[in-house]
């Protein structure tokens, strides 16, 4: 049951078992698992939510959630799938965004205002660890991109003063170089699940498509997406490329491994309703099998949901 931040209800049960509910309070914005086939189930309500990354086991959700509206501060959460409570991981001076699972239990994010502007910190999701600076770069911000490559090398993507592209660096911040830097905008690099490719974003044809290089390079790159792309993800055995599309909702791309490239097999589009997210870096997540998929509606893509048969049947149906 969701209620309405003034108290009232939207929710309505026909005797068939079909429940008519609204998808989010005013203002506020709901997390939902979504399944291929396009039903929903609402998850966790709060006044600002963002950047959702579902752990490799998919009991947890690390999320973005808003300190405080006016000034623009935010935290990092955890979500537990199981439980069903969600425990605030950062606090202090500045936002915390962008996170990302650096493996079973350690969420990477950066910060993106206050006196520890630009650099790059982790902690475990489960508190058994005070939290430990990786790196930062001199002049310029870094989100870190999904998956730990050979060599505990990392993919991130590099704000700096008429640039954005994508780099890699180590855990500890050594080595930082381009992988990816043109005079085009290239962001959200995606590790494939064995670290050998890296699915990103570029904006060279004109506009936003998906593109898969080596990781950590060189070599030749595939175009996975068609009429526009971006924030890719990967299913857990590697086959299955997905990514928003232009109209705002999920396409998948099947790939396998032709002569040293990556080749597109096949695509597909995911029936579910399009969604725009809140404004986070990441706007969406896939989980390990590829079955559900975990996004952010806010309050301005709200409208009716409808579950068929989610209760019994009434008297006489």
């Amino acid at each position: 049951l969701l209620v309405h931040s003034n108290g009232d209800t939207y929710l309505s049960a026909a005797r068939s078992g079909t429940i008519v509910y609204g998808g989010v309070f005013e203002g506020g914005s709901t997390l939902y698992f979504v399944e291929r086939s396009g039903l929903e189930r609402a998850v966790l309500t709060r006044l600002r939510l963002e950047d959702p990354r579902l752990s490799p086991d998919g009991s947890q959700v690390a999320f973005v959630q808003a300190r405080d509206l006016e000034s623009g501060t935010s935290d990092v959460w955890i979500y537990d799938v199981e439980q069903g409570v969600d425990t605030r991981l950062t606090s202090g001076d500045g936002s915390a965004v962008a996170p990302v699972w650096l493996g079973p239990r350690l969420v990477g994010y950066a910060v993106a205002s206050g006196p520890r502007r630009g650099r790059v910190f982790a902690r475990p999701s489960d508190f058994s660890r005070e939290t430990t600076e990786l790196f930062g770069l001199d002049g310029a911000g870094a989100f870190l991109g999904g998956g730990v490559g050979a060599d505990d090398r990392v993919p991130f993507t590099r704000f700096a003063r008429g640039s954005v592209d994508v780099w890699t660096a180590g855990l500890d911040g050594s080595d930082p170089r381009p992988l990816i830097a043109t005079e085009f905008t290239e962001e959200r690099p995606a590790l494939s699940p064995d670290g050998r490719w890296v699915a990103y974003e570029s904006d060279e044809s004109g506009a936003p498509e998906i593109y898969v290089s080596p990781f950590p390079g060189p070599g030749p790159r595939t175009r996975i997406s068609i009429d526009g792309g971006f924030d890719a993800r990967w299913t857990r055995q590697g086959r299955e490329i997905m990514y928003r599309t232009s109209g705002l909702g999920v396409a998948a791309a099947r790939v396998e491994e032709d002569g040293g490239a990556l080749r597109v097999v096949s695509r597909e589009d995911i029936p579910i309703r399009p969604f725009g997210g809140t404004g986070g870096f990441y706007s969406w997540v896939v989980s390990p099998d590829g079955e559900r998929l975990l996004l952010i509606r806010d309050a301005a893509s709200s409208d009716l949901l409808v579950e068929v048969n989610a209760v019994g049947a009434g008297p006489g149906s």
